[in-house]
């Protein structure tokens, strides 16, 4: 519909996750940090497979870990509701 805003909506997610060790990097000569590698592979409308991946520190892994837990509580406080 013309003028109506549309959000897609994901049938489906499988989250794929390792951690490895950076030693170096062009930016900084010795990094010694782990490093998350995550594959989000989603199903969206249509039944395409949507392949996303991502490199955090551990940081910022324990950060999207703690906002992915809250957002899990207020989908449960909304089933509740």
């Amino acid at each position: 519909m013309p003028g109506t805003d549309h959000v897609a909506q994901i049938v489906d997610i499988d989250i794929k996750w390792k951690i490895s060790m950076a030693v170096s990097s062009n930016d900084v000569r010795n990094v010694n940090e782990p490093i998350i590698t995550m594959m989000l592979v989603t199903t969206d409308e249509s039944g395409n497979k949507v392949n996303r991946s991502m490199e955090m520190t551990l940081a910022k892994f324990r950060e999207l870990l703690g906002t992915l837990q809250q957002v899990h509580a207020q989908m449960e406080i909304a089933k509740l509701t």
